[in-house]
């Protein structure tokens, strides 16, 4: 009786070094700039939700993902914003979310992170690889990255001598 005790006791304590800690969205920025006639225009979505999950046992990101909604968008021009979340652009109607979702994370030197996330917007999905940074700050867990996507590849806007295919964008987010 007190072996089986022992194996139970044992099982729980062993079981505990491998639970998941939810960790709690602080704030969130997603930013992203896009050439346009020759010229940068900036903008930013301000209704993002995120969710972290750290495997204690090793520190690592279990889990990892995003949602934002797509009529949360500014680029510093209201009429150019309302063009956006029309048909021709993002389609807000029938795509109202975009959402990232990590597949594969793997510590590299120092901070980085070698990570592949499943891209979805209108509801095409995408591979895509992003080089994160992940610290720690007190009780926080600070990501960011920086990456490049083809807006054709979602089809957001149709070809276009002016508007350039490639966004550059940027996350950062605080976890606790």
């Amino acid at each position: 009786m007190k072996s089986c005790y022992f194996t139970l006791i044992f099982i729980v304590l062993c079981s505990g070094t491998v639970i998941a800690q939810k960790l709690v969205l602080e704030q969130a920025t997603v930013n992203f700039k896009v050439k346009n006639a020759g010229f940068w225009v900036n903008g930013y979505f301000d209704e993002v939700k995120a969710e972290m999950e750290l495997q204690q046992s090793k520190c690592r990101i279990k889990k990892l993902n995003g949602k934002l909604k797509v009529a949360s968008i500014h680029t510093g021009i209201s009429l150019r914003d309302e063009h956006l979340i029309n048909d021709d652009y993002f389609d807000i109607e029938q795509y109202p979310e975009i959402s990232l979702e990590l597949l594969y994370c793997e510590a590299q030197k120092g901070k980085s992170l070698d990570t592949v996330f499943k891209l979805i917007i209108k509801n095409v999905e995408r591979e895509i690889h992003i080089p994160l940074t992940m610290e720690r700050d007190l009780n926080r867990i600070l990501i960011s990255a920086d990456f490049e996507i083809n807006r054709q590849d979602f089809g957001i806007g149709g070809d276009s001598l002016t508007l350039a295919n490639e966004v550059l964008v940027n996350i950062a987010a605080s976890f606790k």
